[in-house]
């Protein structure tokens, strides 16, 4: 994992006390692989979608993927990481 999703993902354990968190991939179409396998990287689970979400900053509507990730899945993953490499 890229140490700057990692920092942004170590701030609400951290800091706010979280027990988890949720991300969101969307995009207008085709192309949202990328987004889905950089989500799954990251440790998060898919959770549901939502198609045609309106986003007015882009005058269109999207699909929306959610995906979540709790504080004890990510700290299992992380000291799993640490023994394997």
């Amino acid at each position: 994992m890229e140490l700057t999703t990692e920092r942004l993902i170590i701030r609400p354990w951290k800091e706010l006390d979280a027990e988890s968190l949720f991300g969101i991939c969307k995009g207008p179409g085709g192309g949202t692989q990328g987004r889905l396998a950089c989500a799954h990287k990251c440790g998060f689970r898919y959770q549901h979608t939502e198609k045609d979400k309106p986003c007015p900053l882009m005058g269109d509507v999207r699909t929306e993927h959610f995906y979540y990730l709790t504080k004890e899945e990510w700290q299992k993953e992380k000291e799993r990481h640490q023994l394997i490499g």
